[in-house]
């Protein structure tokens, strides 16, 4: 850092003050320098505060001062600058405090910072449409089932079952009535053949008579 501001001090700004490495704050306002403002000056890339102000310096501000770049505050007024403000500072990035009048430049109230003198000025990035946005899942509703404007939910409907002809019904009662007989029958039979076999049948005594 360089302190020089508030001391009467005469003469130009040397250009040697372009050699100076690592250089942040080079300070020289409220003195009595004039001559024209050393282009070397950008080659202090480090730099990054400048104030000029309240001296007697003239010509126009270095067109070159557009390539610093870290360079934050720049502060130019009450000098007797002329021309005009290059376009090239208002795109400095880092740029936060820029104060430039008043001076003598060809118009009495320069553009600072809106209008942007230059024609086509860079523009923020905008949020170009979709071509093809996403569109939300349609709802195809069912034609046979149009949806109801009640807001409830439609009861899914109950098909009534068909029931079996009577004739198969009583088709099915005979074959059981049936088949029941025929288990009770065949049961019997079994039974009264195991009776016999475990009784007998001998048939009438037989009486005999000796001669």
């Amino acid at each position: 850092t360089l302190i020089l501001e508030d001391n009467k001090i005469k003469g130009t700004i040397p250009h040697e003050y372009g050699d100076i490495p690592l250089l942040e704050h080079l300070l020289l306002g409220n003195n009595i320098l004039n001559g024209t403002i050393p282009t070397s000056l950008v080659n202090i890339q480090s730099l990054l505060t400048l104030e000029l102000h309240s001296n007697v310096l003239t010509g126009t501000i270095p067109p070159e001062f557009g390539n610093f770049a870290n360079l934050r505050v720049l502060y130019l007024y009450n000098n007797k600058l002329t021309g005009t403000i290059p376009q090239a500072l208002y795109y400095l990035k880092t740029l936060e405090d820029f104060r430039v009048l008043p001076n003598d430049f060809d118009s009495a109230n320069p553009p600072i910072s809106q209008p942007n003198p230059n024609p086509n000025p860079p523009t923020s990035p905008t949020i170009q449409p979709n071509p093809n946005p996403p569109t939300s899942p349609s709802i195809q509703s069912n034609s046979t089932n149009p949806p109801t404007l009640s807001g409830e939910a439609e009861a899914p409907s109950v098909k009534a079952k068909k029931g079996l002809p009577i004739g198969a019904i009583i088709g099915i009662v005979v074959g059981a009535v049936v088949l029941v007989l025929v288990v009770i029958i065949v049961f019997l039979a079994v039974k009264l053949r195991k009776k016999k076999n475990e009784g007998g049948f001998y048939g009438a005594p037989v009486l005999c008579v000796d001669a």
